[in-house]
Order: C-alpha cells, then sequence, then structure tokens
C-alpha cells in the first residue's frame, strides 16, 4: 500500500468540503454561509477582548478605553502632600464601605491601583496612624477609573489623574497644558494641615493662587471649566483646636479669590473635609458631592463644526472615535 501524494490528499478534502457544503444547503436552502480560505469570516470590532492589568492606567491605556467609552476626566492638581493621592483613595472607599447615597459602584478597570495606594491605610498594615504614600514624579501609570451609575442609571467613566505634586510647577506647566487642555473639571488640593498653622498658612494660599493662575495661563482651565478647590486634613485641623480661626482665615481668602476668578471659569466652588475619615457623617455627603459635580455636564453655545476638524490639543485623542 503506497502513502498518498499531498496533491491527492488536498484534492480529497476539497471534495469532502463540496459535499459538506451540498448536505447544509439541501438541510437549510440558501440561508447557509460558507467560507473557504479564500474568503475567511470577517473580524468585527466586537469580537476583540480588551484585557487590563488591574493597576492604574498608563497614557496608551486610557487611549484604548477612550477609543471605546466617553469618559470624564478629572484633573487633580496641587503641591506635595497635599491630599491629592488620598482624596483619590477615599472616593473608592466610598463605595468599597457602603457610603454612598446617590452614586452607585459600577465597577472600575484600576481595582488594584486603588489597592496598592490604599495598603497603608488599612489596620493589618502596621501603621501607627493611616496614611497614603505620595506619588513618585517618575509614575507612569497616572490614571484611576471608577464606572458610576447615578440615581437615572446613567453610567459614567470618571477618570481621576494622580500625578505628584512636584509637576505642578512653572518648569512642567507647558507640558501638562499640552496634555490637558480645556479640562473640564479641575480639583485644586490645599494643605489643611498647614493652613491652620500660622506661619505656613499664608505661603499655602500663595501657592493655590500661583498654580490657578498657571492653569489658566496654560489653558488648562478655561471658561468650561468645574473648579473646585478642596482643604484637605480638616480633622488636623480640629485637632489643633485652630479649626474656627483657619475656617474664619480661609472663608476671607476664598472670597478674595472668588472675586479675582470666577469669571473665568465655569464654576467655583470650596471645601473642607477629612478623606480619610469616613466614619465623620459629613465626609461621605461631601465626597459624593465632589463627584456629582464632576458628572454634571456643562453645557456650551453650539458652535457650526469645521469641514475638517483638526487635532487641537493633545489630550483631545481621547475621545470615542468611529
Amino acid at each position: 500500500m503506497t502513502a498518498s501524494q499531498p496533491e491527492d490528499l488536498a484534492e480529497a478534502d476539497s471534495l469532502e468540503r463540496d459535499d459538506l457544503q451540498k448536505k447544509l444547503i439541501g438541510i437549510w436552502g440558501n440561508e447557509v454561509i460558507t467560507y473557504t480560505k479564500e474568503n475567511p469570516a470577517a473580524q468585527r470590532d466586537e469580537d476583540y477582548v480588551y484585557v487590563y492589568r488591574g493597576g492604574a492606567l498608563n497614557e496608551d491605556e486610557l487611549f484604548q478605553l477612550s477609543a471605546r467609552e466617553n469618559i470624564k476626566l478629572v484633573l487633580i492638581a496641587g503641591p506635595h502632600y497635599s491630599g491629592k493621592t488620598t482624596l483619590i483613595v477615599m472616593l473608592y472607599y466610598l463605595f468599597l464601605e457602603g457610603r454612598n447615597c446617590t452614586l452607585r459602584f459600577g465597577g472600575s478597570l484600576t481595582m488594584d491601583g486603588f489597592k496598592n495606594r490604599s495598603k497603608k491605610i488599612l489596620l493589618d498594615s502596621g501603621e501607627a496612624t493611616p496614611v497614603v504614600d505620595r506619588t513618585s514624579r517618575s509614575e507612569q501609570n497616572l490614571y484611576l477609573h471608577l464606572v458610576l451609575v447615578d440615581a437615572n442609571n446613567r453610567k459614567s467613566n470618571l477618570i481621576l489623574t494622580d500625578i505628584s505634586g512636584e509637576l505642578f510647577t512653572p518648569d512642567y506647566m507647558e507640558k501638562l497644558g499640552t496634555l490637558y487642555n480645556n479640562c473640564e473639571n479641575v480639583i485644586l488640593t490645599m494643605d489643611g494641615e498647614k493652613l491652620q498653622d500660622p506661619l505656613q498658612r499664608q505661603n499655602e494660599v500663595m501657592q493655590t493662587i500661583q498654580l490657578l493662575k498657571n492653569l489658566l495661563t496654560f489653558q488648562i482651565m478655561t471658561k468650561r471649566s468645574k473648579l473646585q478647590i478642596i482643604c484637605t486634613k480638616r480633622d488636623l485641623i480640629e485637632a489643633q483646636n485652630q479649626f474656627e480661626n483657619t475656617v474664619q482665615f480661609m472663608e476671607k481668602k476664598w472670597n478674595s479669590i472668588q472675586t479675582s476668578y470666577a469669571s473665568e471659569v465655569h464654576s467655583l466652588e470650596f471645601q473642607i473635609i477629612s478623606a480619610l475619615n469616613l466614619d465623620c457623617e459629613d465626609t461621605p455627603k461631601r465626597l459624593e458631592q465632589i463627584m456629582l459635580r464632576c458628572l454634571e455636564i456643562v453645557e456650551s453655545e453650539p458652535v457650526a463644526p469645521l469641514d475638517e476638524p483638526k487635532l487641537q490639543r493633545y489630550f483631545d485623542k481621547f475621545k470615542m472615535r468611529g
């Protein structure tokens, strides 16, 4: 018995396929669709499965997400140790501990990113007091993701930036302006521990005002931006018996900021919070209010579209396409 030649096998395989196709057509009629090697099935976008690492997103991963989903970016700015990362972590813990009221947790692609940033606030961390490590200036995974569901069952993808405070300086503002030009949501954090200290409070306010000016100068903030100025570490202010005095000082400064800059942005609000203290009845409400404000839609005057829309800013690539 001799072995079949390759061309004989190929011919036999072709005959079997033709025979099977005829049988199928006999059963189903002309509704059956078959594909040959020369005419393969088309690959559809929905056939792809996008898998994320679970950690904070880098720029490429955010671009991939924004190509498929609408996102709401929240730029969180402030000096180092002013509570930016702590605020981000506690927005997640609000849902983890079930302290949310209006908003519901719809998922996250960055669960590990939140967990890694919150290791030292857990009881088993061995830390004497709950702390959140500051973000390194070399960190590339800067974006934390939350899916939020509002009272009308509308889902939103909230993207929280976790950028080192060392980058919010004049030397880096031009690059930040390229990345986050015309940002709809901006949160400025102020260190409440420094604000309760009469020797440091003036400098802390001046830093905030200077950062606010830089954000406007480099068009990171515009008239479509919702600006929230958050004074953090309220618990430390109260612990030093300086709360009344500090609040009076800040009210004067906030009134001055309101007078000077409210017309430069869409909205301007101030809050004092103790993000780490979810047991305080006021804290969950304020954290949820911060997110609700970020989800609000900024209505703008309709503008006639250009024949060929051009990429006006780097971050314009983070939007749905197709």
